[in-house]
């Protein structure tokens, strides 16, 4: 299987649910629920992709005598996204 950006995963996937519905495989609510999930799904695939993406990166502190801190993907995700 080849990688997907959160994106690309939630396309296909939106593509491949409304097939489903419109073959009558599943229902509407059955299209919603998938719909549901399938967000919460790609939201924490994002999350992950820019977590590893930014990796673990020096930076200087505001602090007295600045100095050079650990500043991982998962710090630069809440400090941006949240």
């Amino acid at each position: 299987m080849k990688k997907q950006t959160a994106v690309e995963w939630l396309y296909d996937t939106i593509d491949n649910e409304l097939i489903d519905f419109l073959e009558n495989r599943i229902d509407v609510n059955e299209l919603s629920v998938a719909m549901l999930q399938a967000k919460v799904k790609a939201k924490a695939m994002e999350m992950e992709q820019i977590i590893k993406a930014h990796g673990n990166k020096k930076r200087m502190t505001p602090t007295v005598g600045n100095y050079l801190e650990t500043y991982t993907g998962e710090q630069y995700y809440k400090e941006t996204y949240k």
